[in-house]
């Protein structure tokens, strides 16, 4: 039996299809670590930006997509384990002003920090961890960079709710 296929589209057109043999469940990270690989290994250059990239079951179902911001998500994960998570439920609050630090290391504009912040910060658990009040948020290398206010975790209730409002609606349909 072979595990989930990560295909993965690179801007300069080249599609790629690792089997990603993930004991655990989709592991994202490796499937980009072994599409990269495997394009730098082809084309003898280093990879471009990747576009998107999807699992796959051996019968060509989707399981899962990634859009560029998600990628991007994932590099930021590796490079900064302390501070972003893709397990969910590890997920901490995150420093006032991150965005600024996330443009720097991406190399992004502020529209694409925002979108890739988003993809991690509208997430139920991330949300869920800021409804505490007093929970220290981080930085990049998981310095802690200050504190959940009480304004802070009102506007993350708040929103959580909304979430769950939304999803249980939609689960009704």
């Amino acid at each position: 039996m072979t595990g989930p296929t990560f295909v993965c589209e690179f801007v300069d057109g080249v599609v790629t299809r690792m089997t990603t043999h993930c004991p655990d469940g989709l592991d994202p990270a490796r499937g980009i670590r072994l599409s990269r690989a495997a394009y730098e290994s082809r084309r003898r250059r280093p990879p471009p930006e990747i576009l998107k990239g999807h699992f796959e079951n051996g019968d060509g179902v989707l399981l899962q997509t990634y859009d560029a911001a998600a990628i991007k998500l994932v590099a930021l994960a590796e490079q900064y384990p302390a501070c972003f998570s893709l397990f969910q439920q590890r997920r901490k609050p995150l420093k006032i002003g991150i965005r600024q630090d996330v443009m720097t290391v991406l190399g992004v504009d502020e529209k694409e920090a925002a979108s890739v912040l988003r993809v991690y910060t509208w997430n139920t658990w991330y949300l869920g961890a800021c409804t505490l009040v007093g929970a220290e948020r981080v930085g990049l290398d998981g310095e802690v960079a200050g504190y959940v206010t009480e304004k802070e975790a009102a506007f993350a209730k708040k929103r959580l709710a909304e979430m769950l409002a939304n999803r249980a609606r939609r689960e009704a349909a």
